[in-house]
C-alpha cells in the first residue's frame, strides 16, 4: 500500500481521489459498457492484495458519473499462494471464479477463525475486518471476483490512511461469532436469503417471480449485514425476464448458459442494442437504461 496522499481533484472529470488510486494501484483497469469473458482479462501483479489482478470498471458503475459507486475486480492467487493481510473501510462481496482454498478473518477485539471456500462460493468481508486469502490447490491458481464500495468512500474520504489504516471494530457486523461463517442462513419472505457465507451459489433455491417475467426466479442474498445486496437469477429455456430499469452499479455476472440481453436509452426504443452473453459475461447497464 502506498504511502502517497490522496490527490482531491473535481468528482465526475475522470480526475478523482479514486482514480488517482487506480493510478498508483498499478493494474490494468479495464473500462467498457461490458466484459465479454471475465476469463480472458489481462492480470498484473498486485502489490497491495498480492497475487495478480485487474480493475473491472464499467460504465454502468457511477464512477465519474455518481457519488455512489461500486467498483470490481479480478483477484488471482497463484497455486499454494496467499493474498496479504488487509483490512478497509468499505464493503466488499466477493465470488470464486475459480479454485479451492480458505480465508482467515478477526478484528483487534476477536480471536482469527477460518472458513474454506470453493468454486461458485459467495462471501463478504465483514466491514473492515482484518482477512487474508489461501489458496488451496499446490497446482491451480484461484480466480476471485470482487465487487466494492471503495469509489464512494475513496471519493468521500480524500484519505488512505483513513480507509486502509483504521482500526475502527464494527461489532454490530461482525464480533467474532464462531459460527458466523456457517449455517443456511434465514430466509425472509420466501425471496431474501440472510446468510454470511454460501458454499454454492449454483446450488441455491431460487423462488419464482412471474410479475418479473414467465419462467424467471430469484434469491436475493443480505451478506453480513451490508447495505450492497445481492442475487442469484434463473432463466428457463427459451425465458426471458421483462424490460426495466433501475440506478447504475448492478453487477450482472453469468455463472452458466448462453442468451442474449437488449438494452436502450429510456425511451429511445429505437436505438436498442444487443449484447450477447456467456459463462463468464459481465454487464453493467447504465443507470436509467431499459435493459
Amino acid at each position: 500500500m502506498t504511502e502517497a496522499p490522496t490527490q482531491i481533484v473535481g468528482f465526475g472529470t475522470g480526475s478523482t481521489s479514486y482514480d488517482a488510486f487506480l493510478e498508483r494501484e498499478e493494474i490494468p483497469v479495464v473500462r467498457d459498457l461490458w466484459v465479454k469473458n471475465v476469463f480472458e482479462l489481462p492480470l498484473a501483479p498486485w502489490k497491495r492484495k498480492g497475487g495478480r489482478g485487474t480493475y473491472i470498471n464499467l460504465h454502468g458503475s457511477g464512477i465519474n458519473t455518481s457519488y455512489i459507486a461500486i467498483d470490481c475486480f479480478l483477484m488471482e492467487i497463484p497455486p499454494g499462494g496467499s493474498s496479504n493481510v488487509e483490512h478497509y473501510m468499505y464493503e466488499e462481496i466477493l465470488f470464486v471464479l475459480k479454485g479451492r482454498g480458505a480465508t482467515d478473518i478477526w478484528t483487534p477485539k476477536s480471536d482469527k477463525q477460518t472458513f474454506e471456500w470453493q468454486e461458485g462460493s459467495l462471501f463478504t468481508i465483514p466491514l473492515n475486518a482484518s482477512h487474508q486469502l489461501f489458496n488451496g490447490d499446490g497446482q491451480q491458481p484461484a480466480l476471485i471476483l470482487g465487487c466494492s464500495f471503495a469509489p464512494t468512500m475513496i471519493n468521500l474520504m480524500h484519505s488512505d490512511d483513513f480507509i486502509f489504516n483504521n482500526d475502527f471494530v464494527f461489532k454490530d457486523r461482525y464480533a467474532g461469532q464462531q459460527d458466523y461463517f456457517r449455517g443456511e442462513g434465514t430466509v425472509i419472505g420466501k425471496k431474501m436469503l440472510e446468510t454470511n457465507f454460501i458454499a454454492d451459489v449454483r446450488s441455491v433455491e431460487v423462488e419464482k417471480m412471474p410479475g418479473a417475467g414467465e419462467g424467471f426466479a430469484s434469491m436475493h442474498f443480505k451478506l453480513s449485514n451490508n447495505t450492497v445486496i445481492c442475487h442469484a437469477a434463473e432463466f428457463e429455456v427459451g425465458k426471458y425476464k421483462r424490460a426495466h430499469r433501475h440506478g447504475g452499479g448492478a453487477h450482472i455476472i453469468l455463472l452458466n448458459g448462453k442468451g442474449y440481453s437488449l438494452m436502450w436509452p429510456t425511451g429511445r426504443e429505437n436505438e436498442k442494442m444487443t449484447i450477447p452473453w456467456k459463462k463468464g459475461t459481465i454487464i453493467v447497464p447504465p443507470a436509467g437504461t431499459t435493459t
